[in-house]
C-alpha cells in the first residue's frame, strides 16, 4: 500500500511536470507569431528567421519561417513571465518561479542525457560535454508558414533528340516568285535613292531664324540693262501709195518707245543701306507691333520701326549698314534688353 501511494505521487508529479512544461512552450508558440525572439530566463533564447526558397534535387522547398536556439540569451525580457501572468492569473514573482521550476526541471532531464520534446517548437538533447543541442520541427503553427510544403518536381524528358540537332534545314524559294523579287527589289532601290535625294531649303525662312552671330553673305550688284534693238521692217508693195510707208515708219516708232522702259532693269538698292536691323521684339501682327511702340518705354519711339518679314512683324530699335557696328551696339544694351540682329 505504501509503495502504490509512492508510485502515485511520482505518477502526479510527473504528469505536473509534463503539464506545466506544455504550458510553457504553448505560450513561447504563440509568443514567436507575434515576435521573432523569446527568451527563457535560465534557458535561452528562441529566434524565429526567415528562409530562402530550396531546391535539392527534384524538391522544391517554397519559403518559410524557422525556429533556432541560442543558449547564450538568458536575461529576461519580461515576454514569457507576461504570458504566465495572464494564463495562470499570478503576479510577477509567482510566474518567475514557475518558468524557473520548469527550466530545472528541463535542465535535470538533460543532464540524465535524457531528450526533451518542447511542445510543436522543437527537441533538445544534449551531447557528452553537457552542451544543449535543439532540433528544429517544421514549425507548422508559424503564419507564414501554413500551406508552405515541399513541391516535387517531375523530371523533364529532353526537349530535342540528338538525331535531330545536326539536321540540315533547307528554305526554298517558289520558281514563280521570281517577278515579285525583282519588284521588291526595284522599290527598295527606289526608296534608298529617295533618301539620298537633295533637300531644297527655303533661305529667306532661314535667314530670318538666323542667329546674329552667323550672318548670311549677300552679294547684290546691278545688273547691266540689255540692250533692245527694234527692226524696222520695210515691205516693199508695187501698188500701195507713198502713205502707207509713212504710216508704216510711225507705228515702227511707237512700239519701239513702248518696249524700250520694259527693258531697263529695275532699281537696285545701294549696297551701303541699313541691312543689319537690333530687332527688340517679333509680333504675329502688325496692330500688335504698332501697341507695343506705343507701350515702349526702354527706346525712344521714333526710333522704333517696324519691319516685315516672313509673316512676322519685328521692332527694330537702331538699323546699321555693317555688322561690325550692329554687334558693338548690341553690346551695349545685352544687359539691360534681350535683342538679336537681322540681316534683311
Amino acid at each position: 500500500m505504501q509503495n502504490y501511494r509512492l508510485h502515485r505521487s511520482c505518477r502526479t508529479a510527473k504528469m505536473s511536470y509534463l503539464c506545466s512544461m506544455e504550458n510553457i512552450a504553448v505560450h513561447i508558440e504563440k509568443l514567436l507569431t507575434r515576435h521573432e525572439c523569446v527568451i527563457v530566463p535560465g534557458l535561452g533564447g528562441f529566434l524565429s528567421y526567415r528562409e530562402s526558397a530550396v531546391i535539392r534535387g527534384l524538391q522544391m522547398q517554397p519559403p518559410r519561417r524557422s525556429i533556432r536556439f541560442n543558449a547564450l540569451l538568458s536575461y529576461q525580457d519580461g515576454l514569457l513571465a507576461e504570458a504566465v501572468m495572464q494564463s495562470e492569473n499570478v503576479g510577477y514573482k509567482a510566474a518567475l518561479a514557475i518558468i524557473e521550476r520548469e527550466v530545472l526541471a528541463i535542465r535535470g532531464s538533460l543532464g540524465e542525457n535524457r531528450a526533451v520534446q518542447f511542445g510543436r517548437i522543437g527537441r533538445f538533447s544534449s551531447d557528452g560535454d553537457n552542451a544543449i543541442l535543439f532540433t528544429s520541427d517544421d514549425c507548422s503553427f508559424l503564419p507564414e508558414n501554413l500551406g508552405s510544403h515541399p513541391v516535387y518536381l517531375k523530371k523533364l524528358s529532353p526537349l530535342a533528340r540528338p538525331e535531330d540537332a545536326h539536321r540540315n534545314i533547307v528554305i526554298q524559294l517558289p520558281a514563280h516568285g521570281g517577278r515579285a523579287w525583282r519588284y521588291a527589289a526595284a522599290i527598295v532601290f527606289i526608296f534608298m535613292l529617295s533618301l539620298l535625294a537633295p533637300t531644297r531649303v527655303d533661305k529667306g525662312t532661314l535667314r530670318a531664324f538666323m542667329p546674329c552671330g552667323i550672318p548670311e553673305e549677300t552679294r547684290t550688284g546691278i545688273r547691266p540693262a540689255q540692250k533692245t534693238e527694234a527692226t524696222r521692217m520695210e515691205t516693199a508693195v508695187p501698188d500701195a501709195p507713198a502713205t502707207e510707208t509713212v504710216e508704216t515708219a510711225a507705228v515702227a516708232r511707237s512700239v519701239t518707245a513702248k518696249i524700250a522702259p520694259a527693258a531697263t532693269s529695275a532699281p537696285q538698292r545701294p549696297a551701303s543701306a541699313d541691312r543689319y536691323h537690333l530687332i527688340v521684339a517679333s509680333l504675329p501682327s502688325r496692330p500688335l507691333a504698332e501697341k507695343y511702340i506705343g507701350e515702349q518705354t526702354s527706346f525712344p519711339q521714333e526710333t522704333l520701326r517696324i519691319i516685315e518679314c516672313d509673316g512676322k512683324y519685328r521692332i527694330a530699335a537702331a538699323s546699321f549698314s555693317t555688322r561690325r557696328d550692329a554687334l558693338r551696339h548690341l553690346d551695349s544694351i545685352r544687359g539691360t534688353h534681350s535683342a538679336w540682329i537681322l540681316c534683311h
